[in-house]
């Protein structure tokens, strides 16, 4: 209980958007205009949430469309001085693309190529099988060609963990 309290603390003290969200506040007016608050205290109106990212340092920072200004002249500012800003990042991550399980191409039978990551094709006298290899590491070897890639994941993740880069994103996420 202490390390999930922790780690939710760590949270709002690396953005402190999600507490204004939690609060209820974010939401409460939405007709007043997000402003960033600049450190010489000037404040300029965000017309819009372009990109989010987080920076060298754990902090997120927002790219941000100006009120007046052309794209050419969106900045990356961070989250924390935006005041107001609750809509325009909802409107931000409702336009982001939901990511399903990677959509790989239709491979053709005899076709020995593998579309997934750590997986390639391995000859043998008994017909040949697919092998895997995460990251310099000896998996396996596999009839069927998604078995494989699960494996890879799996194995992956043991590896990396939550910066594994997978053939099944979503899949990781249910199962976790």
């Amino acid at each position: 209980m202490r390390a999930a309290f922790k780690n939710l603390v760590d949270l709002l003290h690396r953005n402190p958007l999600v507490l204004e969200e939690l609060l209820g506040a974010a939401g409460g007016d939405d007709r007043e205009a997000a402003c960033f608050q600049a450190a010489d205290g000037v404040k300029h109106e965000v017309e819009g949430v372009v990109g989010r990212r987080n920076a060298a340092d754990g902090t997120e920072e927002l790219l941000l469309k100006w009120t007046g200004y052309s794209d050419a002249e969106n900045t990356w500012e961070p989250s924390s001085a935006i005041v107001g800003g609750g809509k325009l990042i909802r409107e931000y991550q409702q336009r982001l693309p939901v990511q399903l399980e990677r959509s790989r191409p239709v491979q053709p039978a005899n076709r020995k190529t593998s579309a997934y990551l750590g997986v390639t094709w391995r000859p043998e006298k008994s017909g040949g099988k697919w092998q895997v290899e995460c990251h310099r590491v000896y998996v396996g070897r596999f009839a069927d060609e998604r078995a494989a890639a699960m494996a890879y994941d799996a194995e992956c993740v043991k590896q990396r963990g939550a910066n594994a880069v997978l053939n099944f994103p979503g899949r990781a996420k249910q199962n976790a």
